[in-house]
């Protein structure tokens, strides 16, 4: 079984560096996160591939760290942008289907990603890639037109363009535990007059919320 193993990674990596098109390097993550592997020839051609096809709010670059965060479908890739390697989470276990929208806390070395096929923030610990779970869920009615998230401090922000809404969650929140020990608390909620809201910023003690030129269109107190 092992050589056999072996074998087929080979046969991955030798077909993985003339990866050209979308749907062969989506193929060929999906396998290399199955088989386990975090770091292994992650092709910069399709990193770069992946980026140029998502939007915008499904890459999140962290200063502090010099980390970059990209999802694409229902796979994640973390890069160092020091090192220039990249890192992979594919396969069965992410429970990831399309993802849309992310941002990488620095902080705490986690990574939040959004769900839009079962409306639900998955997430992840940034230092074990792979094929991994995500150790913590946030799902409810609320999350259902999520375009962007900000972490801060020990508030999730998720900015709901169809309900016209901002919502904060504890950080802590998730739906994975226990019924009866489940904590999905709900801290703030912020109305919005309806508007071409597409990203969220958290600035000091104001909720900013930008159309898609950067221009400001509410800025609101946070509690």
């Amino acid at each position: 079984m092992m050589i056999r193993n072996v074998l087929l990674l080979t046969l991955l990596f030798s077909h993985y560096a003339y990866a050209v098109s979308t749907q062969e390097c989506i193929q060929l993550h999906g396998q290399l996160g199955n088989y386990g592997i975090s770091e292994k020839d992650i092709s910069p051609k399709c990193y770069s591939l992946f980026k140029s096809e998502t939007t915008a709010k499904a890459i999140h670059q962290d200063v502090a760290s010099n980390r970059e965060v990209v999802v694409f479908k229902n796979t994640i890739y973390l890069k160092d942008l020091n090192s220039g390697k990249i890192y992979i989470n594919s396969g069965d276990q992410t429970r990831a289907r399309d993802l849309v929208a992310v941002f990488y806390d620095s902080e705490n070395q986690e990574i939040y990603a959004f769900d839009r096929e079962d409306f639900s923030v998955k997430v992840y610990n940034a230092n074990i890639m792979g094929n991994v779970a995500p150790y913590r869920i946030i799902k409810t009615e609320s999350l259902s037109g999520v375009i962007d998230i900000v972490v801060q401090g020990e508030k999730v922000y998720v900015l709901n363009s169809s309900m016209n809404k901002v919502f904060a969650f504890s950080r802590e929140a998730n739906s994975l535990q226990l019924e009866g020990k489940r904590k999905l608390e709900l801290l703030e909620e912020y109305e919005m007059i309806p508007n071409e809201a597409y990203a969220l910023e958290i600035n000091g003690d104001k909720i900013e919320v930008k159309d898609v030129e950067n221009n400001f269109l509410l800025v609101l107190p946070r509690n």
